[in-house]
């Protein structure tokens, strides 16, 4: 009596991974630690890709850097990669900038985008609330002073001038 292997997807850059092309497309480093895991040779071995499997296994134990491992699962996988992106991925020093689970880079670029678009739409709407409370102010005043022209002793001229300097 043979034991049947159940195929499973392999969790990677957010998808669900059901075939070798597939894990082409999707691969980042988060395959380092599915190799590590022997999740990765499990995978292959569900799918008859026994050659792959052992490939895996020895890139595994013989790679102790993670880097290194990278580069040689990218063999295995017949995928091209400069060792200068591995290096930028795996020898980036902490402080260079926000590392991205997965490598979703683009996704972070989208959502940094919107964010500041919302920022500079609030922003653009208290300048504007702003103005339209200034013009308020500036009425009563004239108002006030019985239409005549603002006094450079107004409360306001300071302001305005400031306004029209900071507008040029």
């Amino acid at each position: 009596m043979s034991i049947k292997i159940i195929k499973f997807d392999l969790p990677i850059n957010g998808s669900k991974v059901t075939t070798l092309e597939a894990l082409r497309d999707n691969l980042t480093d988060e395959i380092v630690n599915l190799a590590r895991s022997g999740q990765l040779e499990r995978w292959f071995k569900s799918r008859q890709m026994q050659e792959q499997a052992q490939a895996v296994a020895n890139a595994a134990s013989r790679n102790k850097k993670d880097k290194e491992l990278f580069l040689a699962l990218c063999a295995v996988l017949e995928v091209e990669v400069h060792p200068d992106d591995a290096s930028a991925i795996f020898d980036a020093p902490p402080q260079a900038g926000r590392h991205v689970k997965g490598g979703k880079y683009f996704d972070l670029y989208q959502e940094l985008k919107t964010e500041n678009e919302r920022l500079k739409d609030s922003l653009e709407n208290c300048i504007s609330k702003i103005q339209h409370g200034i013009r308020e102010a500036i009425e009563e005043e004239r108002k006030i002073t019985n239409f005549r022209s603002l006094s450079t002793y107004s409360p306001f001229h300071n302001l305005i001038c400031k306004i029209n300097k900071f507008k040029n």
